[in-house]
């Protein structure tokens, strides 16, 4: 017993880990206080869209704020996180929480996105009317009414992609150098054009979130799916608030892609009727593109007159 008494008196009494004097709460607290760049460049949004998403999570009833830990403070480990593809220990650093903690918070905001998944990523369906901007769009519409795919993809229906051998890079207005020449040079210059904005926005979502471009291996295959579809849920109500005044949006918007045409062979097996559906469909839509666009040019000259 006496050298048992001695040994208790020699332990040495253990330190915390994380014994920072600025908790987790009081750096959320410092950012959605602080300045406007602090919030933008630590969570990737504006501090008014912080605080409605945490608002709607509140709402819903997905996430609740516990002793320790507030929704916002919850939401923003989640932010942090994807936003700068961070680690658990440095959240933990940063955060000044264990790393059980941080994964356990981590996952709750995550389940809680994915149940609102649905409200904020649709697959529009076939009965789905077609907006009003597209609609009026007579350069696109209603030509494009399929997936957009490279030439490396099979053709099949419900996916059309541009013709192989001809010129992709192109402008339908301007040096007469440039313009299209033929229906299938028309064709591809609008099919690179709206593959452009397809490209512009996923340029956009990882820039916004680079785990999507290095998602750690520790996270398991279901969990990384989970990720990305809670990023684009994210992505999406940013952007069904003001995307005006979102510095990532309108550097993007603009944005140029360069895209490269892949002649590369199919390594799809295509079923036969359905890629020579899709061929012949795609003949049609660039035989009517360039009548309309020969139609319209006629008017225009008819006009000048």
């Amino acid at each position: 017993m006496l050298v048992d008494h001695h040994c208790k008196q020699k332990r040495v009494k253990r330190r915390r880990v994380h014994n920072s004097s600025l908790t987790g709460h009081d750096f959320t607290q410092y950012l959605i206080n602080g300045h406007e760049r602090l919030t933008y460049d630590l969570l990737r949004m504006r501090t008014d869209v912080f605080l409605e998403l945490c608002d709607l999570l509140k709402r819903e009833g997905l996430l609740r704020a516990t002793k320790n830990v507030t929704v916002e403070e919850q939401v923003a480990i989640f932010l942090n996180t994807v936003g700068h593809s961070e680690r658990n220990r440095v959240m933990q650093i940063q955060f000044q929480h264990s790393g059980q903690t941080i994964s356990k918070y981590f996952n709750a905001v995550l389940e809680a996105l994915l149940y609102i998944c649905p409200d904020y990523v649709k697959v529009p369906e076939p009965e789905t009317p077609t907006p009003a901007h597209i609609a009026s769009n007579r350069i696109f519409y209603p030509f494009f009414k399929y997936f957009l795919v490279d030439a490396g993809y099979a053709h099949k229906r419900g996916f059309i992609g541009p013709y192989r051998g001809t010129r992709y890079h192109l402008k339908e207005y301007g040096p007469q150098a440039l313009a299209p020449r033929t229906s299938t040079e028309l064709f591809n210059l609008r099919h690179s054009k709206l593959r452009n904005v397809v490209e512009r926005t996923f340029g956009l979502w990882k820039e916004r979130f680079p785990i999507l471009t290095h998602i750690p291996r520790n996270y398991p295959v279901k969990t990384q799916a989970k990720i990305v579809n809670a990023c684009a849920v994210i992505h999406n109500f940013i952007m069904m608030r003001n995307p005006n005044n979102d510095e990532l949006c309108q550097r993007h918007y603009h944005e140029v892609i360069n895209i490269d045409q892949e002649d590369n062979e199919d390594d799809a097996v295509e079923d036969e009727s359905d890629s020579q559906y899709a061929y012949r469909l795609r003949d049609i839509i660039a035989s009517d593109m360039w009548n309309a666009s020969a139609n319209r040019r006629a008017s225009a000259a008819q006009m000048m007159q």
